[in-house]
């Protein structure tokens, strides 16, 4: 089955902009939407070490599938209504047949 067929999810990539200025002039950032692109969202799970604990932290882990788009480690995505932050954008095999998106479910606040 080729790629394109299993892009089913819709990806919603969101680029960081400066935001207006808060009270002591220091500008906020906001994300803007700069594309909604057919992916394919794989969950996988991983263990992050937590430098501040003796313990560890697990991150929601994923690997986003899809095709050849600007897409860079300082966006982020949305998928089904969930943020994850970029780890690594991949160029699979080096010959632009597709991205693979490390990424990991953001905590948004």
């Amino acid at each position: 089955m080729a790629l394109a067929n299993r892009l089913r999810d819709s990806v919603t990539i969101q680029r960081a902009t400066e935001g207006a200025r808060n009270d002591y002039g220091i500008p906020t950032q906001t994300f803007a939407t700069l594309a909604t692109v057919d992916g394919w969202l794989q969950p996988q799970s991983r263990r992050l070490r937590d430098e501040a604990s003796s313990g560890g932290a697990v991150a929601e882990g994923a690997i986003c599938f899809m095709l050849p788009t600007d897409v860079t480690e300082a966006d982020r995505l949305v998928v089904d209504g969930e943020t994850y932050d970029i780890d690594s954008v991949i160029n699979a095999a080096g010959k632009d047949h597709h991205l693979e998106v490390l990424c990991h479910r953001a905590e948004v606040v």
